[in-house]
């Protein structure tokens, strides 16, 4: 149906920053930082700037990693 907005669990490709934020838990500024600064990608369409969710999805990931690294820097060194 054109027009009707999804509810939650819907499929959109995109959501505003807005949504995004909220969906991460997260304030909206942080989300403009992160889009400012090249941490998260976005897109324009219109009058509207709009984050995919695979930028989302690549945005989390790369936490994930830097997370990982930074535990493994942590780690006490192990004798051998």
């Amino acid at each position: 149906m054109a027009g009707r907005r999804g509810g939650p669990d819907d499929e959109r490709l995109a959501s505003s920053l807005r949504e995004t934020a909220l969906k991460l838990g997260v304030s909206l500024s942080t989300i403009e930082k992160a889009v400012r600064n090249g941490a998260l990608g976005s897109v324009k369409l219109g009058h509207r700037r709009l984050i995919p969710v695979e930028a989302v999805d690549e945005l989390l990931s790369q936490a994930q990693l830097r997370g990982a690294a930074t535990r493994d820097a942590d780690l006490p060194a192990t004798a051998s």
